[in-house]
């Protein structure tokens, strides 16, 4: 695959000029939670009969064994659905699963050392809290997606400060600045952050690639599976109406 060295740090350093995640499987990017433990992969599986592509799990408060099970049940049902499951923050459980990507937040570790250990072929994917120093330099440190600060507030995440869509814009500058050198990158912007079916058109139209959503699809009744999928599809429904 294509690179290109570039000035980090001091040293040069070299950095894929192709993002591994097409943006055109991030749409609609499920991201799961410990507050939908109840079925989740039921819930997980109905979401990609409606339709996602991208998943990734987030199992903040459950035990290792617990995790890794949840990610192979994942990977088992969507790998041969064509679609790309990335494990939240540990390194560990992305690589005993084979999980297609890791992705990392402000409290995790340093995304310069999550691709040391998951190498060049996974994906890996930083969260820049609306912030366009931390996008110029997930940028560097070799990040094939960003995640935004919270778009809206949020209830998995009650204390998350929010970006709101104007974020969006500061964001965008800098990967723009950053292609005028470097014509060839392609960093997919996954919007996040109490996005509902109902709303996702609005990141959409202020410059995402992508909405990320927990509650917008996985805070159903059950049968979990059924009313995932319909969740699923209303949102890929008013996302197409709105572009």
């Amino acid at each position: 695959k294509a690179t290109v060295s570039v000035l980090y740090c001091g040293m040069k350093r070299t950095c894929r000029l192709l993002s591994k995640l097409d943006p055109r499987l991030c749409k609609v990017y499920l991201v799961t939670d410990d507050l939908f433990q109840d079925g989740l992969v039921e819930r997980v599986k109905g979401c990609i009969d409606g339709g996602v592509k991208c998943v990734q799990v987030r199992l903040k408060h459950s035990d290792t064994k617990t995790y890794l099970n949840v990610v192979r049940d994942v990977i088992a049902y969507g790998r041969p659905r064509g679609v790309k499951v990335i494990v939240d923050d540990r390194a560990d459980v992305c690589m005993a699963a084979d999980a297609d990507g890791l992705h990392v937040g402000g409290d995790d570790m340093p995304a310069e050392d999550a691709r040391k250990l998951i190498g060049q072929d996974k994906i890996l994917g930083v969260t820049v809290y609306g912030c366009p120093e931390r996008m110029l330099a997930a940028i560097q440190a070799g990040a094939d997606y960003v995640g935004t600060g919270a778009m809206f507030p949020t209830t998995t995440k009650a204390t998350a400060p929010v970006s709101g869509l104007q974020s969006l814009a500061a964001l965008r500058a800098v990967l723009q600045d950053y292609q005028l050198q470097h014509p060839n990158t392609a960093l997919p912007v996954i919007a996040i952050g109490g996005i509902k079916p109902e709303n996702a058109g609005q990141c959409l139209a202020a410059g995402a690639d992508g909405v990320a959503m927990v509650s917008g699809l996985l805070d159903t009744e059950g049968p979990y599976a059924a009313a995932c999928k319909a969740r699923t599809v209303k949102a890929f429904g008013l996302l197409a109406r709105s572009s």
